[in-house]
């Protein structure tokens, strides 16, 4: 009998054993590969699943040279992308808007990409466009494209999110979240 009662209590060690190491793995194997951050742009706070790098450089939108400021980073295989540009006026708005839309499209050789309808963001007032686009990544891969312009006073954001097949879980924080004061 005290045999039995070692055999059974080895095994109850040798169970919780494998337990734990069983929730070592699973929670190893759970690791967020989105590890979400808040940032702030301009006067928005955004959220990146990754650590972000950060460039500015000029670029022409519109016929004019514009300081745009970048900020992006890769997490499980797509590419999350912010950018923002200051406009001299308000006249020029929508001819900025427009330009940038077709630069994208274009960098992408994306066909005609048909935009939703206007939305807002949460509670605030802000107006965001935004447009699924597919197309060809640098190497000529497929590649799908959610992209959304929110304007604040005279600041043009675009965000872009580039993956071979791109998740909700990827892409509702990424555009939902973005907060303005």
């Amino acid at each position: 009998m005290a045999r039995w009662v070692r055999i059974q209590l080895h095994g109850v060690r040798m169970g919780v054993l494998l337990g734990a190491c069983l929730c070592m793995c699973l929670l190893n194997g759970c690791s967020p590969g989105l590890n979400w951050r808040t940032l702030a742009m301009g006067r928005l706070t955004v959220l990146l699943p990754c650590k972000p790098d950060q460039a500015e450089r000029n670029v022409v939108l519109a016929k004019q040279t514009l300081a745009m400021e970048m900020v992006g980073c890769e997490a499980e295989g797509a590419m999350f992308a912010i950018s923002h540009v200051q406009a001299q006026n308000a006249l020029v708005l929508e001819a900025l808007l427009a330009d940038w839309q077709a630069s994208a499209l274009a960098q992408m050789r994306a066909g005609p990409a048909a935009p939703s309808p206007a939305q807002t963001l949460g509670r605030h007032p802000l107006p965001m466009l935004l447009m699924n686009a597919q197309g060809q990544d640098a190497s000529g891969k497929a590649v799908q494209a959610r992209l959304a312009w929110v304007r604040d006073g005279l600041d043009l954001f675009h965000f872009a999110l580039y993956s071979p097949h791109i998740h909700e879980d990827m892409a509702k924080p990424f555009f939902s979240e973005i907060q303005a004061p």
